[in-house]
């Protein structure tokens, strides 16, 4: 494996292989993550008539997954930071556990399912944006710039 990284390193034909295919994948994820944060609030109605609650009963779940959000930024930094080599299987993780609970969000039969539900997913598109910005910070350097404003813009 280590030899294939190395290999994935290097430039073939003037252009670094690694370097782009984790920057466009991280475009991709990003899609996603827009996606992920942004469903709740036109899905809203719908949602209080799944769940059987008032929306003003919803209204909360925005600060839950703003605690998680918090939660997450704050851990994912920790643990990119410690655990520096293992960036790229944290990552992969992380991006796995947004996808389940995401996923599970429609299935909630009550509530405090669905905060439970919301929080996590709060947390890993939180660990999402944080480990991408370091591991592309990382990876990129100083030429990080313009490859910050294009993945906030896909």
């Amino acid at each position: 494996l280590s030899r294939w990284l190395q290999l994935s390193k290097q430039k073939i034909r003037g252009v670094n292989w690694h370097r782009a295919a984790v920057s466009t994948w991280s475009c991709l994820t990003f899609v996603g993550l827009g996606t992920a944060l942004n469903i709740f609030g036109p899905t809203l109605l719908d949602l209080a008539v799944h769940l059987k609650v008032e929306v003003s009963a919803l209204a909360i779940m925005f600060t839950v997954r703003g605690l998680g959000s918090i939660l997450g930024t704050v851990s994912s930094g920790w643990a990119f930071d410690r655990f520096e080599k293992l960036a790229y299987l944290m990552l992969s993780l992380i991006i796995l556990m947004g996808v389940i609970t995401m996923s599970v969000m429609p299935f909630s039969v009550h509530i405090v399912m669905f905060g439970v539900f919301i929080f996590s997913n709060g947390f890993f598109t939180a660990a999402i944006d944080t480990g991408s910005h370091g591991v592309l910070m990382k990876m990129w350097r100083h030429e990080v710039g313009p490859l910050m404003q294009f993945i906030h813009f896909s």
